[in-house]
């Protein structure tokens, strides 16, 4: 079925406004926190990139450093204050999470105002849950619902080198949510589906994990 002109206007003002609306809350959520140093670990840990020193080499972490990456990115583009770079980040993946959660139950359940609804729900809490915005469950589950949105329109290969970027956000989010889209496109595509995807995710982690060994010394 075609959609009406009223539906197509409705999906186009909910991708605009609902994501601009998760971005506003996440930022007021994260106002709550600040103080004149504040030593969280995400944040250090993006200064001590921005400044030059790296993960295993320069200091320790206990886990993989691609959140830390981001967070360097974003106090690099937007400023080193916690309300510049820092916010920005958890308010933009969030803003793109709801929009994401949009557009996949959209497509899925044919259903506008459920979309809608589930994407509210997801500004709401995705990332303003987590007393530090950004954490590593919020950042792996933000790939991994990157990885479904590509798996949904065929993307495999793609899908599968954004999901192992989840190992090495929080490792057991990462084995866990490989594990479950590889069972999932087995039950739902079969397996040649399923190969490829935890084929791509292997090589990538592989790669990934000997990049960031490099950096040891």
């Amino acid at each position: 079925m075609t959609p009406s002109a009223q539906s197509i206007r409705f999906n186009r003002l909910a991708l605009v406004a609902i994501p601009l609306a998760a971005a506003a809350y996440t930022y007021l959520c994260g106002r709550r926190f600040v103080h004149d140093d504040p030593a969280t670990i995400v944040y250090v840990g993006g200064l001590e990139i921005l400044q030059g020193r790296w993960p295993y080499r320069d200091f320790y972490i206990h886990c993989g450093p691609v959140l830390f990456l981001m967070e360097a990115a974003f106090l690099k583009i937007f400023g080193t204050s916690y309300l510049g770079g820092h916010l920005t980040h958890a308010a933009m993946a969030n803003a793109v999470a709801a929009a994401l959660v949009f557009d996949i139950v959209r497509r899925r359940a044919g259903n506008s105002i459920l979309a809608a609804a589930a994407a509210v729900l997801t500004g709401v809490w995705f990332y303003p849950i987590s007393w530090e915005m950004p954490w590593y469950n919020s950042e792996s589950f933000f790939f991994l619902l990157v990885a479904v949105w590509m798996l949904d329109r065929g993307w495999l290969i793609m899908a599968g080198l954004v999901a192992c970027l989840v190992i090495y956000i929080k490792q057991s989010n990462g084995a866990i949510g490989v594990f479950a889209l590889a069972l999932y496109l087995y039950e739902t595509r079969g397996l040649s589906h399923a190969a490829r995807f935890a084929a791509a995710s292997a090589v990538g982690a592989l790669a990934l994990g000997f990049a960031f060994a490099s950096w040891g010394g």
